[in-house]
């Protein structure tokens, strides 16, 4: 289906059982007017075994294993669960994002610990990430120091908000994507991801001029960091969450 190959398969159920888990909410996700699309992160060996682009260009075009097993989830959506322009997907405008979102995390040039194991996997198991994105944007910081990128992050996610569900108990996640030159930065200056939550989570949650709070995860462990991208443009990108928990689950070998 949508051009995966067979050996992609497993890889496209652990997405789905991830989908289908009740706090991903997959009907929200699927009816919202805003258009939300799930990204798919992968993790372990099997990204190299099946050639999942995690460097440059990694959020477009040029790889079949990314751009077919995005699209094969979408289909599902699409076909298994109705999720139909005008139907049951209500979306005003949708986004490009929902045609195909599949990319692996850059672990061999990461100064971190990969998303999977801190999320409890061991390190060379295989895994699906599932984020719910309802909005993307950029936080571009030239600046050769950890903090002022940090400050960036924190301004752009604090722009666009992540509110407060009391169904989901705020524990969604937000992600940031960092590029090769924001990466080298971090890990020039030896900051581990528990660095980065314990400088930023306070300057997000800490009320702005107006008393408002507007970035609800709960616990410093709800912001996510990604080492993906290439070279060039120091920046990371924010996948800012719908409504909906991040879910991590095991890529199981095909059975014989």
């Amino acid at each position: 289906m949508a051009g995966c190959k067979a050996e992609y398969l497993p890889v496209v159920v652990a997405a789905m059982r991830a989908l289908l888990e009740e706090k991903g909410n997959l009907h929200s996700t699927t009816g919202t007017l805003s258009g939300a699309a799930n990204a798919v992160i992968v993790n372990g060996p099997i990204r190299r075994e099946l050639d999942i682009n995690c460097k440059d260009g990694c959020f477009g075009p040029g790889w079949r294993a990314n751009a077919t097993i995005g699209r094969a989830l979408r289909l599902v959506v699409r076909n298994v669960a109705r999720g139909i322009p005008g139907f049951l997907d209500r979306a005003t405008f949708s986004t490009p994002a929902r045609y195909s979102f599949c990319f692996g995390e850059n672990e061999e040039d990461s100064p971190w610990e990969p998303l999977h194991v801190e999320r409890g996997y061991p390190h060379e198991s295989n895994t699906v990430t599932l984020h719910s994105v309802r909005n993307m944007a950029v936080a571009a910081e030239g600046s050769n120091k950890p903090e002022a990128i940090l400050d960036s992050i924190s301004r752009t996610i604090r722009t666009l908000g992540v509110g407060e569900d009391r169904w989901l108990d705020n524990r969604k996640s937000v992600i940031a994507v960092s590029g090769m030159e924001h990466l080298r930065i971090f890990g020039e200056a030896g900051w581990t991801k528990k660095d980065m939550r314990e400088y930023i989570y306070p300057k997000l949650v800490e009320p702005d001029e107006r008393g408002a709070v507007p970035v609800n995860v709960g616990a410093p462990e709800g912001v996510l960091f990604i080492a993906a991208g290439g070279h060039g443009m120091p920046e990371s990108w924010i996948l800012i969450p719908h409504l909906s928990w991040t879910i991590t689950k095991a890529i199981e070998p095909p059975r014989r």
